[in-house]
Order: C-alpha cells, then structure tokens, then sequence
C-alpha cells in the first residue's frame, strides 16, 4: 500500500442517522418565461438570444404558416419560435384563385 498524505475530507463512518439539512426546494424554472425579443437571457443557459432567419422557405403541402424568423441561443444552439413571427401561407395558390373568379 502506498504512503498517502491524509485527507481531511475524507469520513471512514457513514452515519444513518437523518441529517438535519433542509430539504431541497424545487425552484421554478427559468424556462417558464417566454423569450419574445432578441437580447432576452435563454431559458436553459442564460446567454442572450438571437434574431435569425430561416434560408429556405420550402412550403409542404397542407402547411397553413411558417416562421419569418426565429430566436436562437448561440451557446445551446435552442431555438425559440415566437407567434410574432408567424406568417400565414398565402402563395401564389390563393392567388391563383383570386385571378380565376374575377374572369
């Protein structure tokens, strides 16, 4: 066995004994505010948020809306949709119509 200096933290008994520590509190989470605006701390790690658009804009069929742009966290990489954001999908379908019923 080798020549260990002491380690004062060590403890050689575990006691079974409740200890009188309080209990843990379960706090609410930051992730219960709504990040809304580019600056804004992220839920999960605090940095500031980003604004950033989308680069393709690829419309699936069915699909009624799409994100203009979104918030993402440049150390977590978590991005955040926000209603503020929401564009319906009007495209040229819609207008295809219009033009067919005013003729």
């Amino acid at each position: 066995m080798r020549d260990l200096p002491p380690d004062p933290g060590y403890v050689e008994e575990i006691s079974e004994e409740p200890t009188t520590e309080e209990p843990l509190v379960r706090v609410t989470p930051q992730g219960s505010r709504k990040i809304t605006a580019e600056g804004q701390p992220c839920r999960h790690c605090g940095t500031p948020v980003v604004k950033r658009v989308p680069r393709h804009r690829k419309v699936k069929e069915g699909q009624t809306y799409y994100f203009a742009w979104y918030l993402f966290c440049p150390n977590c990489k978590a991005m955040y949709l926000v209603e503020e954001a929401k564009q319906g999908v009007g495209g040229n379908e819609d207008r295809q119509e219009e033009v067919k019923g005013n003729q």
